[in-house]
């Protein structure tokens, strides 16, 4: 799903994500939660959206040896922009000892509003009294006894989706799901792959994919004791993560089979605010090294991208020899910059990436390659375009038609019905914004340009590609769902036009991430990483990292 999260005020995916707040307008608003201190019974978020805190969620855990009880609380702040408006969300949740759920009650206040909903789960249905502002509605539905209940803005409710998957099993597993304050009843699919730790340390760490229907919609991160460290929700790119630690190493080192590759945080300064990244260089080299700079998809992305996507391409190439320069999107890590639409925003922040690799000592400033994943592709070949300098451009996933189409495309493959209901509703709150007659709209808590928007949405890439003068490598998967690989076949006939070393290539079953399936432990096929870097290499004549001569032991 190759969507980003651009208008602050309507999340264009379904909101099964459970990371958003629903309001009066029925308009989904994205939060992340950046910071998580987490205890064994009980825990703390600190809640952010579009670069503001907005509140906090607190909750604990308790068993007495027949139930679980579930409390939680979230209070946010400054929600459209108004210091004083205040929203308090509570709930609790009474599980048996099989976590299938007996009791829940929900409360949300915001000024003169307030709703509150009881529900009794007994002989496979839930039994609903809710109550909005003086109105009261009863009913019931029918439930599956296993359903898990995941509630919008209730994060530690994924706690117990985690402890009803089966590790020993492992695998794809499926569970219904019930989001009480919309009476949604769906399903998610759990797939688990796992990560084994530094040798000496024997550290298991664990990584579960969460689909919503026929949406990938997130990824859990699990420690050694299978307790949440990080959410992603890949395509929308909202990171949950935990609060980082001020004793974080200042290099972190990586080797497989090639170079060793040292991983080093950065931080730009631009007059539109910082930037974070980490730049990956191989060591023992004693010639200044070609530099590719890392453009990110859709959706506000860290610099380790969806499922560690970035992190993997940077660490791969730098193991061939490259420089490879990756950097969180405004928004995410600690990356912050003015917003002057998300156009215009994305250039700043590519072009002053560029700018700070050509300032490197271990780079050579006249060899600076950029690779774009997905919609990355798009804002890369935009800054080809007008950078006569850059000597290559890298197309991984690149749509071949405007995103807007994209969406549409995308739409007509969902199968769930009220995932592509709600998916339907968003694009329709799209289009109202694309077609406003007004130049600046103001939500509430954002503000949206629309000639931004529009550039954006509805930028023909095959058009832009054709204005690319330097050498052009595009690299599909065939097992590609997000952007299938009929766009990279579209792309392969402009290039044929173009410079004498454009080159394509499809790589047989790899999808959108190009790992084998989402149900593989998310490694990047190391055959795709060689073949870009040995085209890079080869179509520009370069020589990669030449290792100093050891005359010790």
């Amino acid at each position: 799903m190759l969507i980003r999260s651009i208008i602050r005020g309507s999340l264009i995916l379904a909101c099964l994500n459970i990371l958003c707040f629903f309001n009066d307008d029925s308009n989904f608003m994205i939060m992340e939660i950046a910071q998580a201190i987490a205890e064994e019974h009980r825990g703390e978020f600190t809640i952010t959206a579009a670069q503001r805190t907005l509140g906090k969620e607190s909750f604990y855990k308790q068993t007495d040896g027949s139930h679980v009880i579930l409390k939680g609380h979230v209070y946010l702040q400054n929600i459209h922009g108004k210091p004083t408006e205040t929203v308090n969300i509570g709930s609790e949740l009474t599980l048996d000892q099989r976590h299938h759920p007996q009791t829940y009650n929900l409360i949300i206040s915001k000024g003169q509003y307030k709703k509150t909903l009881d529900i009794k789960f007994a002989k496979g249905k839930a039994f609903y009294k809710s109550e909005e502002n003086r109105k009261t509605k009863t009913g019931a539905l029918e439930l599956s006894a296993n359903s898990v209940v995941l509630e919008n803005n209730q994060f530690h409710h994924y706690t117990t989706l985690i402890e009803r998957y089966r590790f020993d099993q492992g695998g794809l597993q499926r569970f219904d799901v019930f989001v009480p304050s919309q009476l949604l009843k769906t399903f998610v699919e759990l797939t688990l792959s796992k990560t084994i730790g530094e040798k000496r340390k024997k550290e298991v760490t664990y990584s579960i994919s969460v689909n919503f229907g026929d949406l990938v919609s997130l990824i859990i991160d699990l420690d050694s004791n299978k307790k949440i460290t990080k959410i992603e929700i890949p395509l929308q790119e909202v990171v949950v993560t935990q609060a980082e630690r001020s004793s974080e190493v200042a290099f972190n080192q990586y080797s497989s089979k090639g170079h060793r590759v040292v991983d080093q945080p950065i931080t730009i300064s631009v007059p539109q605010g910082k930037i974070t990244g980490s730049l990956s260089i191989p060591i023992h080299c004693h010639n200044s090294l070609p530099a590719i700079v890392l453009v990110s998809g859709s959706g506000i992305q860290s610099k380790d991208g969806p499922l560690g996507l970035y992190r993997q391409i940077g660490f791969h190439l730098s193991e061939l020899g490259f420089a490879v320069l990756r950097f969180d999107d405004s928004g995410a890590g600690e990356t912050r910059l003015e917003d002057q639409g998300i156009f215009t925003t994305e250039i700043v922040a590519v072009r002053a990436a560029i700018e700070y690799v050509r300032s490197r000592p271990e780079v050579d400033s006249g060899k600076i390659i950029l690779l774009g994943h997905s919609a990355g592709g798009i804002i890369a070949s935009h800054i080809v375009v007008h950078d006569k300098e850059l000597q290559a451009l890298v197309l991984l996933a690149m749509p071949a038609i405007p995103l807007f189409e994209l969406l549409n495309e995308q739409m007509s493959k969902i199968k769930e019905k009220e995932a592509r209901k709600l998916f339907k509703r968003q694009i329709a709150t799209t289009k109202k914004h694309l077609d406003s007659p007004k130049s600046v709209i103001e939500t509430g808590h954002s503000t949206i340009r629309v000639s931004e928007l529009r550039k954006y949405f509805y930028e023909n890439p095959q058009e832009i590609l054709s204005m690319v003068k330097i050498p052009v490598l595009v690299v599909q998967g065939d097992n590609d769902e997000k952007v299938p690989k009929k766009h990279a076949y579209r792309l392969k006939d402009g290039l044929l036009s173009g410079h004498s070393k454009n080159s394509f290539r499809i790589f047989k079953g790899l999808n959108h991430f190009f790992f084998k399936s989402v149900e593989s432990s998310h490694e990047v096929d190391q055959g795709a990483m060689s073949f870009v870097g040995h085209w890079i290499t080869n179509s520009l004549s370069i020589d990669v990292c030449q290792k100093e001569v050891s005359h010790g032991k």
